[in-house]
């Protein structure tokens, strides 16, 4: 998991998908951080993607990086309602103030993957490591 945790941390923004009417929805974004044994995200409450994984919260996430080095997350979503790891998202990614003022708003909703899959590719598609959770 270590080598996927520091792919993770260099490569933080990817494509995120959802499901909408049976269909898959993608759209970029950016996860916060690998904390406690989980990858954590946010968004508000205000938009699609909020309202898409109420609905169903099957999801997954994908980034590229240097060498063509890819990583594949996908699992269900659960939302999480706590001031203290908000507060860490905050700290971590200081551009989510702009949006949501801060760690106490309403709005902004913190979520992590479970019952899932992690894998780490090479260029080629071969499997470098990889994690069930």
């Amino acid at each position: 998991m270590e080598r996927i945790i520091e792919f993770l941390n260099k490569n933080k923004i990817g494509q995120f998908t959802t499901i909408k009417n049976g269909n898959i929805v993608m759209r970029l974004f950016n996860m916060i951080f690998y904390k406690l044994g989980k990858f954590y995200f946010g968004t508000g409450n205000n938009k699609d993607v909020y309202r898409q994984l109420n609905e169903d919260p099957t999801a997954s996430f994908a980034v590229v990086g240097e060498n063509m080095q890819w990583l594949r997350l996908s699992g269900k979503i659960k939302f999480v309602d706590d001031c203290k790891l908000k507060e860490s998202m905050f700290e971590e990614v200081p551009a989510l103030s702009s949006v949501y003022g801060s760690a106490e708003s309403e709005i902004f909703k913190a979520f992590y993957f479970y019952e899932g899959s992690i894998s780490l590719h090479n260029g080629i598609g071969d499997v470098i490591e990889e994690s069930i959770f």
